[in-house]
């Protein structure tokens, strides 16, 4: 009867302390680790950081292209310009030297 008592007393320790402990730490995993946890969370809030960087780098770039694309459009000089310093090429009637280092 003895064993029996000790083995209840086991048994309702093991229902009364350690199931909800378990309960406890499965839940912070989960809060912690988690698909939506909280160091996903993190995770996802430094790639939302980086892409928006990288998106006003990428505005910053359009807007200057743009900037280029109207003078070009809106006069010849700067084609022949852009055709000289890209292309080092030039119309006929100008000379282009070249100096190297």
């Amino acid at each position: 009867m003895n064993k029996e008592n000790n083995i209840i007393q086991l048994l309702l320790r093991f229902i009364l302390l350690g199931i909800p402990t378990l309960a406890v730490l499965i839940t912070a995993f989960l809060v912690l680790i988690g698909d939506e946890g909280i160091l996903e969370s993190s995770r996802a809030e430094e790639q939302l950081a980086s892409i928006r960087i990288q998106t006003e780098q990428i505005r910053s770039s359009n807007h200057t292209l743009e900037v280029q694309i109207r003078r070009l459009r809106s006069s010849p000089q700067q084609v022949e310009l852009l055709t000289a310093e890209e292309l080092q090429k030039a119309s006929s009637d100008v000379t282009i030297y070249r100096f190297h280092d």
